[in-house]
């Protein structure tokens, strides 16, 4: 059907005027940075996409969705650069192939994410190594790299709300990040440990604790050794003088909290807890025996946090326990948290620490690396809880006691909480001050309030992530109290509140 004369003319206008518009915005957008940007005075920009509406004369009412860049950040008040606007991931499926001579890995990643704007670009994470071809939708992408961000160019732009598939194949010799990353254990095998920025130091990956995703892992490495990943290990696959070991993890994980591990290995069989959880543990082979028996207590562990806080959050836990390495630390790496075996690390009380993480720091993740003492605030308050499930004289109080009767501690403690910086995440007051914090909340609401308060501030952000303006707010909703006072006197004061003072016999 032909269209009259003066409808074309209308549509003729609507066409100008949308042209005109369009590259004014595309111009005002230009110094925007793209989702999430950050300006030079540090506010965080509209994050939602940019679109023009015409209306004409006897025309219907368009909306254009102009696509763009998508944010080099996420704009972290620690870590801003951290991360990528403009889309969410949903999975990750990585393989590696590790060569021990010249430590060199051959990777694949692909990366089914949801566009959460319109996309003419994106950008992801990696550190060191070399990307040699990327697709989008299986169509070859323009790629290209400055620092840690690699940008890429797809053929076509993406709408807004669009489910797109990103191909990567990289390779390279991994290089640690900040101290952070790809790791050797002094036995011949590798590690990756990323807490906070490390993980795109062997993939690349939207580095941040908000865009958490499922991953499946395959990793082919020289078959005297094992393979090890998180999540469930679905099989394993003989290739002569190499082996691919391939793992599952459907639960959602914040980057930080994937890992691979390569060494001379043994997977035990570490019981199943009462609610069914089972555990498996990885040790090294000549340590196996005595390692069983150290970490033998996790399911009835299991069984004590899961009274406190609720269902246990995954389908399987255990631990990995790394001779030789270089940094004698723990990390609660989701479904398989690590342990150097470093004297010191391989206790009880660090034992439980890394277990209470899989609810409180994985399944509920931080929300800004400035909110880092709720996940180590809790691991603290648990291993108190964990002594007191034992004994019900062993009241957190007079673990509290113990640390105020250290003056050197107490002036460590004499610092806000919120006092962190990215080269400082990890101060004595973010566990200590924050475990401590939790007590005097409990005694501050009482035991029923408190009883109710660690699971409903569980189940609320399962699988997701959370503030400390969200716990405040459900300690607040679960009390019935105001508690700004006490929140703003143990977070933010230079000095240690007193309130255990007297109960401590303290000055």
């Amino acid at each position: 059907m032909r269209t009259p004369r003066s409808s074309r003319l209308v549509i003729v206008s609507v066409l100008v005027v949308v042209a005109v518009v369009a590259v004014v915005v595309v111009i005002a957008l230009r110094d925007r940075g793209g989702d999430n940007a950050v300006d030079k005075s540090g506010t965080t920009l509209s994050t939602a996409p940019a679109t023009v509406t015409v209306v004409a004369t006897d025309a219907p009412t368009t909306t254009f969705d102009i696509a763009r860049p998508g944010s080099d950040g996420l704009g972290d008040e620690l870590l801003p650069t951290r991360g990528n606007g403009g889309y969410d991931v949903a999975t990750y499926d990585v393989s590696i192939a590790w060569e021990p001579v010249g430590d060199v890995i051959t990777g694949s990643e692909t990366v089914e994410a949801t566009s959460t704007q319109a996309l003419s670009a994106f950008n992801i994470d990696l550190h060191g190594l070399t990307v040699n071809t990327v697709t989008v939708d299986g169509v070859d992408a323009t790629f290209s790299r400055v620092g840690d961000e690699l940008t890429i160019i797809p053929a076509s732009p993406i709408s807004s709300g669009t489910v797109f598939t990103t191909v990567i194949d990289y390779g390279g010799t991994p290089e640690q990040q900040d101290g952070e990353g790809w790791f050797h254990d002094g036995d011949g095998g590798v590690i990756v440990f990323g807490q906070p920025s490390g993980s795109s130091t062997w993939r690349p990956v939207n580095d941040h604790p908000l865009d958490k995703a499922g991953y499946t892992v395959r990793i082919t490495a020289p078959s005297s050794m094992l393979g090890v990943s998180n999540g469930t290990l679905e099989s394993t696959t003989s290739n002569g003088d190499t082996t691919t070991w391939v793992y599952q993890q459907p639960f959602k994980a914040a980057p930080y909290l994937q890992f691979v591990a390569i060494g001379d290995y043994q997977l035990v069989d570490g019981g199943t807890s009462s609610s069914g959880i089972p555990v498996r543990n990885v040790f090294p082979r000549d340590r196996v025996v005595e390692l069983t028996q150290l970490f033998a207590i996790q399911p009835q562990m299991i069984d004590a946090l899961e009274s406190l806080f609720g269902p246990y959050p995954f389908d399987v836990y255990g631990s990995l326990v790394v001779d030789n390495f270089p940094i004698g630390t723990a990390l609660e790496t989701q479904t398989l948290s690590t342990f150097s075996s470093d004297a010191g690390i391989l206790s009880e009380d660090v034992i439980v620490h890394e277990l209470s993480h899989q609810w409180f720091g994985d399944s509920v993740a931080l929300g800004s690396w400035t909110d880092i003492w709720i996940n180590e605030g809790f691991a603290t308050y648990s291993e108190w809880l964990w002594a007191e499930s034992l004994d019900p004289q062993a009241n957190p109080t007079g673990a509290i006691c113990d640390l105020l009767a250290n003056p050197g501690l107490v002036a460590e403690l004499n610092r806000p909480v919120t006092d962190v910086s990215a080269s400082d995440l990890f101060t004595a007051s973010v566990y200590l001050r924050g475990g401590m914090l939790l007590h005097a909340l409990r005694m501050e609401i009482g035991e029923t309030a408190f009883t109710r308060l660690l699971p409903a501030y569980f189940s609320r952000f399962t699988d997701a992530n959370a503030t400390t303006a969200d716990f405040i707010a459900v300690a607040e909703e679960t009390s019935g109290q105001q508690l700004d006072d006490l929140f703003d006197r143990w977070l933010n004061d230079p000095q240690l509140p007193d309130d255990f003072n007297s109960i401590c016999g303290t000055p």
